[in-house]
């Protein structure tokens, strides 16, 4: 450079000016661009703290929810376990009741088949002893006609010898023939009750027990009704026609309607106080030779001693 002129100087001088202000305006472009990098770095770094954050947040809550759905899926699992059993049980428990049900209704049928069946029998013996009772009682009516025929003839009888009678005592003859005729009327009757009880205790089935009852065998009490011992006396001769029954105890019986079923009494007669041997509610009763037959609401049929022997 000591050998250059200064021209030669002086545009070596000019060029590296040039080069200075250039690498300047070099130097002041790449600090403007560095400097514009920095703040977009810094902002992309923010944004990725930001996101890096908001993920994490993001993550927290998605273990959240997984674990939340796994409790779920727990408790779906043990309501679906459960609802299934449940099913099982109440499946097994409408299959028995179902079973319960048909063997209920298979007795059901049975028994209304067996009440039919006896309902039918006892209407058949019924209606068979009801027969022979007719029978019975048409002939001992054609005993009682004979009886009141012998009966007329013995107060022809007895009229005339009461006019006989009186020619030689003086007495009215009418009121002598009214007492007399009343006293054998009586008489003649206990007496005609009596061999109709020797008939009907000699031909029949009847025991003592039955004939002293208050009703006649094959009565149904299904009504309102009252009877009183003894049935084959007449109500004014009940009494005296009990002597021939011994030391048995006279006693009533009566039905009274009380709704759908009724109401049976039996009470004793003798004595200031009645003693009541039988009250209970039922549908009907027969009255049999040696028992009484008590339909209860069911329609089962009870069968007990005659509650006078």
């Amino acid at each position: 450079d000591y050998d250059k002129t200064n021209g030669e100087l002086l545009a070596k001088i000019s060029r590296l000016e040039m080069k200075l202000k250039q690498a300047e305006l070099d130097y002041s472009a790449e600090k403007a661009r560095r400097k514009k990098s920095s703040r977009s770095t810094i902002k992309l770094a923010k944004e990725i703290n930001k996101r890096t954050v908001e993920a994490a947040s993001q993550q927290k809550a998605i273990e959240k929810l997984t674990t939340a759905n796994a409790t779920l899926d727990t408790k779906l699992s043990a309501t679906r376990k459960e609802l299934d059993e449940r099913i099982a049980v109440s499946e097994s428990a409408n299959r028995e009741n179902h079973l319960h049900l048909s063997e209920a209704q298979k007795k059901y049928r049975e028994t209304c088949d067996e009440n039919d069946r006896r309902v039918a029998e006892m209407t058949r013996l019924h209606n068979q002893e009801v027969e022979n009772l007719r029978r019975q009682l048409s002939a001992a009516n054609r005993d009682l006609d004979m009886l009141r025929g012998k009966l007329i003839s013995l107060e022809v009888k007895e009229a005339e010898r009461i006019a006989e009678h009186t020619v030689y005592t003086g007495i009215d003859p009418t009121e002598a023939r009214k007492r007399t005729l009343k006293q054998q009327r009586k008489t003649i009757t206990v007496g005609a009750i009596a061999l109709a009880v020797a008939w009907f205790y000699q031909v029949t089935a009847f025991s003592l027990d039955a004939i002293c009852g208050p009703a006649m065998p094959g009565t149904t009490l299904s009504k309102e009704s009252t009877y009183e011992a003894p049935w084959f006396a007449p109500s004014p001769l009940k009494s005296s026609a009990f002597d021939l029954c011994g030391a048995r105890e006279r006693v009533s019986m009566s039905w009274t309607p009380k709704g759908e079923l009724g109401r049976l009494t039996i009470e004793t007669l003798d004595g200031k106080k009645p003693r009541i041997l039988l009250d209970r509610n039922a549908l009907s009763a027969f009255v049999k030779f040696d028992r009484l037959d008590i339909v209860e609401r069911k329609g089962k049929v009870e069968s007990i001693q005659l509650p006078w022997v």
